[in-house]
């Protein structure tokens, strides 16, 4: 009986620290998602100048390549963001117990 309430009690910690994890990823994840998203326009904008310049002549192309990779990376970094939020909402939901025939 104790080492069926061990077990027991044991599953349980184990139900908890999984759905905490995952709790904190999906939370890290949004926060990050924020970021990502400001990073993008101020990238966005920084190409803009890049290309006007570059576009006046005052900006070499390898300027101009930064600029655009920068924007890249960022756009990269985004949707990183975007997918580690639903990995992290998967997760919360299967340590939860509520998915279902209808996950997406």
């Amino acid at each position: 009986m104790r080492q069926t309430q061990a077990m027991a009690r044991q599953l349980e910690l184990g139900v908890r620290v999984e759905t905490r994890q995952a709790f904190f990823m999906a939370q890290s994840a949004c926060q990050r998602i924020g970021v990502a998203r400001a990073a993008v326009a101020q990238a966005e904008e920084g190409l803009r100048i890049v290309r006007n310049r570059y576009q006046s002549g005052l900006f070499t192309i390898v300027n101009l390549l930064d600029a655009e990779v920068a924007l890249q990376q960022a756009r990269t970094n985004y949707f990183r963001s975007l997918h580690d939020f639903e990995v992290g909402i998967a997760r919360l939901n299967l340590a939860a117990g509520i998915i279902d025939e209808d996950f997406r």
